[in-house]
């Protein structure tokens, strides 16, 4: 999330298993990640945390 919308990034994953992935490059600490987004989630779109 930017701003409170959505947005697209490109990231390297790493290590992963069922639970969980690292990501090697593409975020920042501290970036809000959207988990399970819906297919109405698109980049530029608001979003509110819950």
């Amino acid at each position: 999330m930017d701003d409170g919308r959505a947005q697209r990034r490109l990231v390297d994953v790493g290590k992963r298993n069922g639970l969980r992935a690292e990501v090697v490059t593409g975020l920042a600490l501290g970036d809000t990640v959207i988990i399970h987004p819906s297919e109405k989630v698109d980049d530029g779109v608001r979003v509110v945390p819950r």
